[in-house]
């Protein structure tokens, strides 16, 4: 791909899209100077080729992803679900302390000569 700045040219818009910064409903012409995806039709013979280029590109961006996984394992993908679930554990936590200290205030409140303190060991004792 080229780093030199490019014209916009003239595309037909297949799918509601945002192309820079402004939104298109499908069948409006908008003018786009990067590399057109499929949600874009081109109406000249530069549009065409940087579509082309468009497809070339993301086909060797496709490999290398391909490759780095060959036996499709999906080992970042299970990586990233145990991640996942450490921090909801993590976050379930978090909550019920969280939770935890509000009901123990709000008892507090509730039962200033501190019968409330009483009533959270009874809550916790059971839970």
């Amino acid at each position: 791909m080229s780093t030199d700045k490019r014209e916009p040219v003239k595309y037909t818009v297949l799918e509601k899209s945002l192309i820079g910064n402004e939104m298109f409903e499908a069948g409006q012409t908008c003018e786009y100077a990067g590399l057109p995806a499929e949600n874009l039709a081109p109406q000249c013979e530069v549009g065409h080729a940087r579509y082309q280029e468009y497809l070339t590109s993301n086909a060797q961006r496709v490999a290398v992803m391909a490759a780095s996984n060959p036996d499709g394992s999906g080992a970042d993908s299970a990586a990233f679900a145990k991640a996942v679930a450490a921090a909801i554990v993590e976050a379930q936590a978090s909550q019920a302390e969280l939770i935890s200290a509000a009901v123990a205030t709000a008892l507090a409140k509730v039962f200033p000569n501190g019968t409330g303190k009483a009533a959270v060991r009874e809550v916790e004792a059971v839970a």
